[in-house]
């Protein structure tokens, strides 16, 4: 064998120069290939891992389910996950403190349903029938939201949809081993769940939310919900192997699922998803070295098209286009949307506090200082109408206005036909107090406009003219918010709302809806009422203020302020 060697000294001729590039292309080509080639391989080994781990997850609860219950098995999976996904956590030195807390919760509500109904199909139905009807899930989706493919494409996979559902039609047949018609049901609800779950999962990794951290806290959530039964009930668990029993079904989910999101984290998930449902198969081999159970043609028949139907989908969201993930909001975000979330969270209880007792008005005050906050925040970022924009009422609060208590008496020696005059006999008649409300200091702009409202809100009783009662209060708070952005009054407007629909009361409905929404033409077609200064105009005719200011009486009867309550107590 002779060898050439070239002295590097020299320079390339023609020819040799034309091979090494060609040389250099065809490796720069293959280079990034072989990686993906490689990550593919990878990918695909891990799924075929995660497959029959869930089998096996699946197989021993099916064999748990001969003496514990469901719940406890879901409540022990869930248990051993978290607790074994906290651990690689913390040697990791990675957080697992979620940005989309509501979302977690919602998502453990789904995911718990899904998997605490496919524990009671596996303890129903041959395991590979029970797995399968879970795995109706993709089809589920793609009903739900499409494929994000048009054309043919679209139709082919509608059509694959379509050969699922037969499929799951030809298990509903008699000729199921088992017989059971209520277990094929709950299997097929698993995976109408399961197709909930995996939308409520698509929206949290497009927010940003990393994959091991819902993990954990999917598992968390399984094992609260499932441990607050438990809690009554106690535990049925009483040897060392059905201790291991249930310690080796969180083991077992907990490396399949950092085995399927690894697989998923390597590249195009056509892969991960296609080859998942090979857990179907690893549960009917299971099934059939385990328990015998030997499905009939038309039972295979119906499990082979769920498989095949479920692959076909399946590739096909994995090949659509991704919706581009959202940017992680920053720290000041996240921090802006919780005090949101609990400013709601009060408000909300405030309203269901209020719908039992409406004489309890202290809840008013805790709905206006929550709503105030979100407005005053949604103010400064510039998100709603700033009402500030008014020299006047920015004037105001430079000088933290104060008009002093009104004295009642004094304004009774005034004219009836007056508004000083009016509103004193608007108190006496409805035996109401000027200090009703606390004299506090303002913490921010929309606090001090709240403040001035509260103070005057009787005036507006009479000035827009609606009553005291129900409906009138209902309409006053359209009025509100037709003059500024008031959460506040939308929420007493919704609650009114919804007590109404609630207690089946339809002709209560349609007056709260009709005073509300006149009260909101009302408000928007006057002129902007938040800097009068009403102390001053006492003395001036009732009718005169309201023409200046283009404030209409309304033309409902519920809600609607008596003729005679602006002159009660004139005589």
């Amino acid at each position: 064998m002779f060898m050439f060697t070239r002295d590097a000294s020299q320079p390339l001729d023609p020819l040799q120069a034309q091979l090494a590039r060609y040389s250099a292309s065809i490796a720069a080509w293959c280079a990034p290939r072989e990686d993906a080639l490689k990550k593919t391989g990878l990918a695909a080994v891990l799924m075929l891992v995660a497959g029959v781990l869930f089998a096996l997850q699946a197989a021993l609860v099916k064999s748990g389910l001969q003496s514990i219950a469901p719940l406890e098995l879901v409540f022990f999976r869930g248990l051993v996950c978290a607790v074994l996904l906290l651990a690689f956590a913390r040697l990791a030195g990675r957080s697992l403190a979620t940005a989309r807390p509501l979302a977690q919760i919602g998502l453990g509500v789904v995911g718990f349903v899904s998997l605490a109904l496919y524990f009671v199909a596996i303890g129903m139905l041959p395991l590979v029938t029970a797995t399968a009807l879970n795995y109706t899930a993709p089809l589920f989706l793609a009903l739900l939201v499409g494929t994000g493919q048009a054309g043919k494409a679209r139709t082919a996979v509608l059509l694959a949809v379509g050969g699922g559902f037969v499929g799951a039609c030809l298990l509903l047949q008699p000729t199921l081993a088992g017989g059971s018609f209520s277990g094929v049901a709950i299997g097929l609800a698993s995976g109408v769940t399961g197709a909930l779950a995996y939308l409520m999962l698509s929206r949290l990794g497009r927010s940003g939310e990393h994959q091991q951290v819902t993990a954990f806290w999917f598992s968390v959530a399984v094992c609260v919900f499932a441990g607050v039964p438990l809690l009554g009930s106690g535990l049925s668990i009483a040897s060392h192997e059905q201790l291991a029993l249930v310690l080796a079904i969180g083991v077992l989910a907990t490396f399949a699922q950092l085995a399927m999101i690894k697989a998923y984290s390597l590249g195009s998930p056509l892969i991960p998803a296609t080859l998942s449902y090979a857990t179907v198969v690893f549960t009917s081999l299971i099934g059939a070295f385990w328990w015998a159970e030997h499905l009939g043609f038309v039972d295979a028949a119906g499990i082979a098209l769920i498989v095949a139907s479920g692959v076909l989908v399946s590739a096909a969201q994995a090949q659509a286009k991704p919706a581009k993930a959202a940017a992680r909001p920053s720290d000041e975000e996240q921090r802006r949307l919780r005090e949101y979330r609990k400013n709601n969270l009060r408000s909300m209880y405030a309203v269901y506090k209020l719908a039992k007792d409406p004489s309890q008005t202290k809840y008013v005050f805790m709905i206006s200082t929550a709503q105030d906050n979100i407005a005053e925040s949604e103010r400064v970022r510039g998100q709603i109408k700033n009402p500030y924009a008014s020299e006047d009422l920015e004037g105001m609060w430079q000088t933290r206005f104060h008009a002093g208590q009104y004295d009642v008496d004094r304004l009774l020696e005034l004219p009836a036909d007056t508004l000083g005059g009016a509103y004193a006999r608007h108190m006496r008649a409805n035996n109401l107090r000027p200090d009703y409300y606390k004299d506090v200091a303002p913490r921010h702009r929309m606090h001090f406009l709240r403040l001035r409202i509260h103070q005057t809100h009787d005036i507006w009783h009479v000035l827009t003219g609606f009553n005291t009662d129900e409906f009138g209060e209902v309409g006053l708070q359209g009025f509100y918010f037709g003059q500024f952005t008031s959460g506040q009054a939308a929420i007493i407007g919704a609650a009114a709302i919804l007590k109404s629909v609630l207690r089946g009361r339809l002709s209560d409905l349609e007056k709260h809806v009709d005073v509300f929404c006149e009260g909101y033409c009302n408000g928007k077609r006057a002129e902007r009422l938040l800097a009068v200064k009403w102390e001053e105009l006492w003395g001036e005719k009732l009718e005169e203020v309201r023409r200046r200011y283009r404030i209409a009486e309304p033309n409902c009867r519920a809600g609607r302020l008596a003729p005679a309550a602006a002159t009660a107590g004139a005589r």
